[in-house]
């Protein structure tokens, strides 16, 4: 029987997490600055009124093991955001080649994970 203080004790820390030694994840040529910057300037924010207030989607872009864009995704609360960001990013990629994730060396499909952020305001009225 294990005595009895040792009934009160609390867990140590979890472990953690697996280490992640051999994997690369995928990366856009030029980086993703360059992304983003293609990105915004293929936006096309005329699809919207101009007074939506701040706009957030999440793009979720899924990278084959050859480094090509086979799926775009955009989660957010503005139906026309969201398909205005997925049509821009799908621009952005065109036929450019990821460098695809790897996992101990070898090339692997791999989601990838971007934030966007707009601020629409409504124009001033003056009087």
């Amino acid at each position: 029987a294990r005595p009895a203080h040792d009934l009160h004790r609390r867990p140590g820390p979890p472990p953690p997490p697996p280490s992640k030694v051999g994997q690369t994840i995928a990366k856009f040529p030029g980086g993703i600055n360059k992304l983003r910057s293609s990105l915004n300037s293929n936006f096309d924010t005329s699809v919207l009124t101009g007074n939506e207030g701040l706009l957030k989607s999440s793009l979720n872009l899924t990278i084959n093991a050859e480094g090509k864009v086979i799926n775009i995704v955009a989660k957010g609360d503005n139906e026309v955001f969201n398909k205005e960001a997925e049509r821009a990013m799908k621009i952005a990629n065109g036929d450019k080649v990821w460098i695809p994730a790897t996992e101990k060396g070898i090339p692997k499909e791999t989601g990838f994970y971007i934030p966007i952020t707009m601020q629409f305001a409504a124009p001033e009225i003056k009087k």
